[in-house]
């Protein structure tokens, strides 16, 4: 029961109102992750942060939000996801205002890391909510669009505000405005939010919660995406690198064995046994790992290639997010007129396409200076083509994992889908860093100079993530194949049954004249 209820709100306007929460809590999350990029320089002169140390001011934030977004799904099936979300407001609010005071890099990193753990908290439980009160079809498919528009401007207007911020009146003050939105949004949920009004959407208690199941999978995940994160070039060969990604494997690995014994897992075996959950989860995570190398790779070219300044470099990322966020509410639309699985082999096909212009359309400046390439004939092109893709795939996964579990479940594969994007980052900028890396050395014992190496690594970054969405393309058209291939089987078996009725039903008839 909420106020709007009582007060004779139609169960349409108390679902727009819901909705309307969580999709401002997922735009301040995405804002969150992405707003301190662009201020990291000023942040590290002004705490006196050592060189390579300040890579901390994301990755906490990072960590936190990989490591714990299962955990806290599962916690929603159990505690009811509507209180687990707001506790993960108030821990956002607590750690903003501690954000903007932070003195020094640890006080900072560590209250960066609170603010994942509240939007680890939000994330997956913002899914369930949707998925609760949005019936399935077109309302749910139009509702996780607005959420996936949400995310996309989100992480726009970080680039943006961050850079503005930092730039006239200090990046702390990011902080000091976040918290108090984050406040009035928590207050908002309070009142507003519907509770889980059925037995079938909450699990009892916390009795049996998978307490060995949560530590495996906290201290394998942390330790995966941390050496992911921090680890570049030559580090790779490091024994505290091999040693450190050695237990994270481990502890990942017993996870799943820890699973099978216990009364209540985290993850239920038979979501690792649907196929469905598998292929999408990992064709998010790819999604989500392309997307995070387009836009790092962009960045550099933009600036290392035209010479544009930071603030220059967000602006022209600016209407990659507003076309995404617009065009994210027509894929619901998409998704019920094509179904989940084109959508996915759309999208990626796109994303490629447009990976593939970016590097034939951007070349530097010629001998007299000038630049041979605009941001209409390149940037703009090239970026929205992929940003017209990556949507599509993301929330039709989305959707298809949902679809195929039962409402008590929607917080744990909300963690899921949301965890797998958190994977896919580090994972694929790790490959894409490695490759270019790889170049600009063997480039350097070739003899070329500083720019054509620059150039040549640039260009093995761009054609790494064309290969990368045409596998998941790849492995998206299999999928589709798979399944038309059983329903096509089914169908199959279900006219051979009715003509063998129909048939005994005739041999019935003329037995009997």
């Amino acid at each position: 029961m909420t106020i709007l209820s009582q007060q004779g709100w139609s169960e349409s306007q108390l679902a727009s109102v819901s909705l309307a929460i969580l999709s401002v809590t997922q735009f301040l999350d995405f804002l969150n992750l992405s707003a301190l990029n662009i201020a990291i320089p000023t942040i590290a002169e002004e705490l006196k942060i050592p060189a390579g140390l300040e890579g901390w001011i994301l990755i906490s934030y990072s960590l936190a939000l990989s490591a714990f977004m299962l955990p806290f799904g599962k916690l929603g099936d159990a505690w009811g996801h509507r209180n687990i979300f707001i506790c993960g407001l108030l821990i956002m609010t607590i750690a903003n205002i501690f954000s903007a005071m932070a003195p020094t890099l640890p006080v900072l990193a560590t209250f960066r890391g609170l603010q994942g753990l509240g939007a680890a908290a939000t994330m997956p439980n913002a899914s369930a909510i949707i998925a609760r009160i949005f019936p399935a079809g077109a309302p749910r498919n139009a509702a996780f669009a607005k959420l996936g528009a949400a995310s996309a401007i989100g992480s726009a207007a970080g680039l943006i505000v961050g850079g503005l911020f930092s730039g006239i009146i200090g990046w702390r003050y990011v902080f000091y405005v976040l918290a108090p939105i984050c406040l009035l949004v928590m207050v908002l949920s309070l009142l507003f939010l519907p509770a889980a009004q059925d037995d079938e959407t909450v699990d009892k208690g916390l009795k049996d919660f998978d307490i060995s199941g949560t530590l495996t999978w906290l201290v394998g995940m942390s330790l995966i995406v941390y050496v992911l994160s921090t680890t570049k070039g030559a580090a790779w060969k490091e024994v505290q690198t091999m040693v450190l990604l050695g237990i994270g494997v481990a502890s990942f690995s017993s996870f799943f064995f820890v699973e099978r014994k216990a009364a209540r897992p985290l993850i239920p075996p038979y979501l690792w046994q649907n196929h469905v959950i598998v292929v999408n989860s990992i064709l998010i995570a790819m999604v989500r790992g392309g997307a995070s190398m387009f836009v790092y790779l962009m960045s550099l070219k933009l600036q290392r290639i035209l010479l544009l300044s930071p603030w220059e470099t967000a602006l022209q990322s600016l209407p990659m997010a507003i076309v995404g966020f617009f065009y994210s509410f027509f894929v619901g639309t998409i998704v019920k007129r094509l179904g989940f699985s084109v959508p996915v082999i759309l999208g990626f096909g796109m994303a490629a396409f447009g990976s593939a212009y970016f590097s034939f359309s951007l070349h530097g400046p010629d001998e007299n200076g000038n630049n041979a390439s605009s941001f209409w004939t390149s940037t703009f092109p090239s970026s929205v083509v992929f940003v017209l893709g990556t949507p599509m795939v993301f929330i039709s996964a989305q959707l298809a994992m949902l679809h195929v579990v039962e409402p008590r479940q929607y917080a744990v594969v909300g963690a899921l889908f949301n965890t797998a994007g958190q994977i896919g980052g580090p994972v694929a900028l790790a490959l894409l860093t490695a490759i270019m890396n790889a170049v600009l050395v063997n480039k350097e014992r070739s003899g070329w100079s500083e720019k054509e190496r620059l150039l040549a690594s640039y260009d093995a970054g761009n054609w790494t993530i064309v290969g990368w969405e045409l596998v998941g393309l790849v492995i998206a058209g299999l999928f589709w194949l798979r399944q038309k291939f059983i329903e096509e089987k089914r169908h199959l078996s279900v006219d051979v049954e009715s003509d063998e009725g129909e048939r005994q039903r005739l041999l019935g008839d003329t037995s009997n004249p």
